[in-house]
């Protein structure tokens, strides 16, 4: 969300900046979280860590409504792909799902052979109707996003 948030609010030339900001924050908190909670662990009770983000948020709501630039013109209206969604929720569970069902040996061979034709069958129909749609959940006309579904898909 923090990243989508930046891409929105700041025009491009101040991009890099806030994502440093941003990696600062995402390099700082492991470092600091354990210490922190540690230390609250140790001098007061474990139940006080669950505390401790308080102060951090509230100077984040301060800070965000004090320096963060509000922007009043609203990006064009278009409808979400819900089906889309959906179809590629069926492709992930069921793919999840034929992976898991090769380290049990319990499953049949029906349901080895069905679970994955449905995920495949599912990733099929999703392409085919992302490439329809004017406003795709994911974008599969575009050949550099391909590339990089493909790289997601892989890894």
């Amino acid at each position: 969300m923090a990243m989508y948030l930046i891409f929105r609010i700041f025009p491009i030339n101040q991009r890099g900046r806030m994502l440093g900001y941003y990696g600062f924050g995402v390099v700082l908190a492991p470092a600091l979280g354990p210490v922190i909670g540690g230390v609250l662990t140790d001098a007061l009770s474990w139940r006080y860590v669950f505390y401790a983000p308080v102060p951090v948020t509230a100077l984040a709501a301060v800070l965000a409504g004090r320096f963060l630039p509000v922007k009043t013109e609203r990006p064009p209206r278009y409808r979400f792909d819900l089906a889309g969604l959906m179809l590629l929720r069926v492709v992930v569970l069921f793919g999840l799902e034929a992976l898991n069902g090769l380290q049990h040996e319990e499953f049949g061979l029906m349901r080895r052979i069905t679970v994955p034709l449905v995920a495949v069958l599912a990733l099929l129909i999703f392409v085919w109707l992302q490439r329809r749609l004017a406003h795709p959940l994911l974008n599969v006309r575009n050949r550099w996003q391909c590339t990089q579904i493909t790289r997601l898909a892989i890894g």
